[in-house]
């Protein structure tokens, strides 16, 4: 199942959920601050602005594990080409499926 904006049928509830936070790039690991009254997070890898861009696809942190899953560049190709199982395996595999 490729996650894009199709329907997610066949999903846990907490699973779509988590896709669809990441799609849109509001998660409570990078936008909890707004809530909280911080400052915007760092990643603390690369002490750049905690995005979910930067955690899917730019930390170099996480290569070996993404290379794993996939092999796209962008957000776009990610939920364009990329099975939601896949996405979900690696957000699980990095430890970060409970903070999305």
């Amino acid at each position: 199942m490729i996650i894009g904006y199709n329907n997610l049928i066949g999903l846990s509830r907490q699973d779509a959920v988590i896709l669809r936070r990441l799609c849109i790039g509001h998660t409570r690991l990078t936008h909890s601050y707004h809530l909280n009254r911080k400052d915007r997070p760092q990643c603390s890898h690369c002490d750049c602005a905690l995005t979910v861009k930067h955690v899917i696809l730019d930390r170099d942190y996480y290569r070996a594990t993404r290379q794993r899953f996939f092999n796209v560049f962008t957000l776009k190709g990610l939920f364009d080409t990329v099975s939601a199982c896949d996405v979900l395996g690696f957000i699980r595999d990095i430890g970060l499926y409970r903070l999305i």
